[in-house]
């Protein structure tokens, strides 16, 4: 029975280390993943709620966006029209802004606008001379993940 060989240790030192430095990146990796996203922006999401109504008289669509979250610059606001499965664009200067304070969205702010004033990527105007074509109005803003929208 002395003529037996007991080896004491479980693991050699070199896998050893290759485990320790492994165990060290995973934790530095989940740790960078946690932490990352803080010190961005102060909106990450854009949320609201939406309206859009038909006006027979004019033969416009006009939409209103409310509830939008605090914080958000309205001049980082892209609006974008679906119309028979194609884009239109509403500039900034075509909506209208109720209750901003210091320039910035408040949480009972309103964006009110006219898709009639949307123009495509070539200029070309929105001609809404089908209603049943009119998709959806999508709201964003840059540095915010979401959209708020309105479906017709």
């Amino acid at each position: 029975m002395n003529g037996i060989l007991r080896d004491e240790e479980a693991v050699s030192p070199v896998i050893a280390t290759i485990l320790m430095v492994a165990i060290t990146v995973v934790l530095a990796a989940t740790l960078y993943m946690m932490v990352g996203d803080f010190g961005g922006d102060t909106v990450s999401e854009l949320y609201g709620s939406s309206r859009a109504d038909y006006d027979e008289s004019n033969g416009g669509v006009t939409v209103e966006m409310r509830s939008i979250n605090s914080g958000v610059d309205p001049e980082d606001m892209d609006i974008r029209v679906i119309y028979d499965r194609r884009e239109y664009f509403v500039n900034a200067e075509d909506v209208s802004w109720i209750g901003l304070v210091n320039g910035q969205v408040r949480s009972d702010s309103e964006a009110r606008f006219s898709i009639m004033d949307a123009e495509n990527n070539d200029g070309e105007a929105l001609d809404v001379s089908n209603t049943n074509l009119l998709e959806r109005v999508d709201l964003r803003s840059d540095g915010t993940s979401g959209a708020i929208r309105a479906y017709f």
